[in-house]
């Protein structure tokens, strides 16, 4: 009986908890110590991006007709930048492709292709202070090629695929000029062939790329070189972040270089042209350490911990532990790179780069309980605590330094759209999840529709508190008479939320009724797939009369 009591008042101190036999997605548990605010949801193989708060209530959404390939962000401003999975080239298995910028009200306001037999953009792009773009690009290089930089034949049966970085200026709506470019091709060195240019002894050359090396979990995968998994930019250092998975390492390379200093290794504020400045992970990639000293194992985003955080400066990245040899687990790992006042990275000529060790290493209080081989991120939030995103299994959770989980979220959303509850998408993979605060500047003025419905179909009822979203003004939906509908604007689903039954009525701007319906459930979905595209006027039974603006994108 005390053990029992002991288990009650767990549950009740550690807040919302869905136990129940039916709860597979959306909210799975949140408490007090969670920080609030929102979480942008980009599902791979679905179009549509979701933003929802503390509770898994949807608060506001974009839609695209092209998949994910693979990341999302919000920008200061609003506006919505993802890349998008064309599918027209079989590098990274067709991910990549596009790049778009969505404003706020779901308007495509600029989108650009780099997609084509040579050549394809993936991943993920970074967005720089003055607007322009940092995008990752695979590029072909044929075997031939190859071969005579000094690779051994015996490792590479096809073409190889390296990747470059471009900063791009994107012009009017579907144009972009490119301003600089970065290039591992132009940093190769290799001790097999005497004859070729880039020959030398691999340990004195720290600062390029050894085109022999690939780590043993990455064997299957040597075709695609380097494989780039995200980029950050540090605008006070005029520096780039990569993490180059297939080499368990990130680099850092200059960014204030020339395109034609990117190539060499002279020029730019460091006056080191475009060879690295620094990379950590695995020191056996430039044979100045052993398999066993590797640290990093297929990891994915990387980035320079930003103020007001207390661990400024550093970098961190979601070390997904692919190949680890203890056990499948993956961590938050941190690092502070040895750095001096002018931004160069302190290293002894006859050791591998620092530090000796992580500066921290945060896991599930049983690690193996968070494990991505693919996939996945983190983020460091202004409570202490950090988000991680488990790419595959398409799980968010928010911990403490300690482990204790705060908050856990499930996409609900597949391939075809959101599942309902008590089942499984099966295909609800993402590839990192970002947190934005009440305070981002991207909601000043917005409209986030409160729509207190989750974005699973047939969701259960349970009491969940948010902060209350910010209005604006001219928002376009209005909370009458206990009437909420959304979101605005909508595609293939309407969501009705009413505090009392009543009738409604569809309307479009001419007045035809297009649709109409009684609304018997606290939560009334209405299948709008039929209606074509324009704005419509949402009219209920309500009390007195409530007339409501909706668009149909």
């Amino acid at each position: 009986m005390v053990r029992i009591s002991l288990v009650l008042m767990a549950l009740l101190f550690h807040g919302t908890v869905l136990m129940s036999q039916q709860i597979t997605v959306g909210l799975i548990t949140t408490d007090s110590l969670a920080y609030d605010g929102y979480t942008l949801l980009a599902p791979i193989q679905n179009a549509n991006t979701y933003l929802i708060d503390k509770c898994g209530y949807l608060v506001h959404q974009w839609t695209s007709n092209i998949p994910l390939g693979f990341n999302a962000r919000l920008l200061r401003n609003g506006n919505l930048l993802r890349a998008t999975r064309l599918n027209k080239s079989n590098v990274l298995n067709g991910a990549g492709g596009g790049i778009e910028i969505w404003s706020w009200d779901n308007e495509l306001l600029w989108s650009f292709e780099i997609s084509d037999s040579v050549q394809i953009s993936h991943h993920d792009a970074e967005v720089m202070p003055n607007g322009n773009l940092l995008v990752m690009i695979a590029v072909e290089i044929r075997k031939k090629n190859v071969f005579e930089a000094g690779r051994d034949s015996s490792t590479l049966l096809n073409d190889m695929w390296v990747d470059k970085i471009v900063e791009i200026k994107p012009i009017g709506t579907d144009s972009a000029e490119i301003i600089w470019e970065w290039n591992t091709w132009d940093h190769l060195v290799q001790d097999r062939n005497p004859q070729a240019a880039n020959y030398g002894v691999i340990s004195e050359h720290s600062e390029r790329v050894d085109i022999n090396y690939y780590s043993t979990i990455n064997r299957n995968l040597f075709r695609d070189f380097t494989h780039f998994n995200s980029i950050d930019y540090n605008p006070e250092l005029d520096q780039i972040l990569i993490s180059a998975r297939n080499f368990d390492e990130i680099w850092i390379i200059d960014h204030s270089t020339s395109t034609i200093e990117a190539k060499g290794s002279v020029g730019g504020r460091y006056n080191k042209g475009g060879d690295l400045l620094y990379r950590w992970g695995n020191p056996l990639a430039y044979k100045m350490g052993l398999d066993q000293d590797r640290v990093f194992y297929a990891q994915h985003d990387a980035y320079w911990i930003e103020e007001p955080l207390p661990d400024v400066g550093k970098v961190a990245l979601f070390n997904n532990g692919a190949g680890r040899v203890s056990e499948n687990f993956s961590s938050v790992d941190v690092i502070e790179p040895p750095i001096d006042e002018a931004g160069n990275y302190v290293r002894s000529r006859d050791s591998a780069f620092g530090p000796a060790q992580l500066s921290l290493r945060i896991t599930a209080k049983q690690p193996s309980d968070i494990y991505s081989g693919i996939f996945a991120g983190s983020q460091f939030l202004n409570n202490g605590n950090v988000l991680v995103a488990e790419g595959v299994s398409g799980e968010i959770q928010e911990l403490d330094r300690e482990g204790n989980v705060h908050w856990k979220y499930v996409s609900p959303v597949g391939k075809n759209g959101p599942v309902a509850q008590g089942s499984l998408p099966g295909d609800n993979s993402i590839f990192r999840a970002n947190h934005y605060s009440y305070e981002y500047e991207a909601f000043q003025g917005k409209h986030l529709f409160s729509s207190n419905v989750p974005i699973e179909l047939n969701p259960i009822s349970y009491n969940c508190t948010s902060k209350p979203i910010p209005t604006s003004t001219s928002e376009a939906l209005q909370d009458l008479q206990s009437i909420q509908a959304g979101p605005n604007p909508f595609t293939d689903m309407l969501i009705i939320r009413s505090a009392v039954q009543c009738e409604y009525a569809l309307y479009n701007v001419s007045g035809v009724l297009v649709m109409k319906g009684a609304i018997e459930t606290p939560v009334y979905y209405v299948d709008t797939r039929p209606l074509t595209h324009g704005v419509y006027i949402l009219r209920t039974s309500a009390g007195t009369h409530v007339e409501t603006g909706l668009y149909l994108k």
